[in-house]
């Protein structure tokens, strides 16, 4: 038969057991809380990321009313370019010349890469394409509408 020193002891043991078996429980919620939040938060900056702000990610580029013809297709309702002061005049020619009658993409890139520049496509039939926020005066961003090059800016 157990003491009454026994007994207090078990007590003391299964207390002790509550309450480890509690903070265990405690510690699991808060991690499993911990991982909740990180994916809710991880999952806003992925959408965050993902959407695109066009009043944001335009760059200041070449005046599209001295370097670009409109569209013969359709009217455009895209503000004029500023012109862009960091472009040459032989980028410009390039640009007036590339634009100066529609042309396919693949015409265009044949043309800027044998003028020794690169080229991207950054939009297509009005759908912005994954694009760096870099500003690079070697490179060509390109906008296209069924087929054709309707737009080009450097940067």
């Amino acid at each position: 038969m157990p003491t009454a020193s026994q007994n207090e002891e078990s007590t003391w043991e299964q207390s002790l057991c509550t309450v480890v078996q509690h903070e265990e429980d405690s510690m699991r919620a808060s991690n499993v809380s911990r991982i909740i939040l990180a994916l809710v938060l991880g999952a806003g900056l992925f959408m965050t990321a993902c959407t695109s702000n066009t009043s944001t990610t335009s760059a200041p580029s070449t005046s599209q009313a001295a370097s670009l013809q409109p569209d013969q297709t359709s009217q455009s309702t895209e503000p004029a370019r500023e012109p862009n002061p960091d472009v040459s005049p032989e980028q410009q020619a390039l640009l007036d010349e590339l634009l100066a009658t529609p042309l396919s993409l693949n015409q265009v890139q044949e043309r800027i890469k044998a003028a020794g520049y690169m080229s991207r496509v950054v939009e297509i039939d009005g759908e912005p394409q994954p694009a760096t926020m870099d500003y690079r005066l070697d490179r060509v961003n390109l906008v296209t509408k069924g087929g054709l090059v309707t737009d080009a800016y450097w940067g």
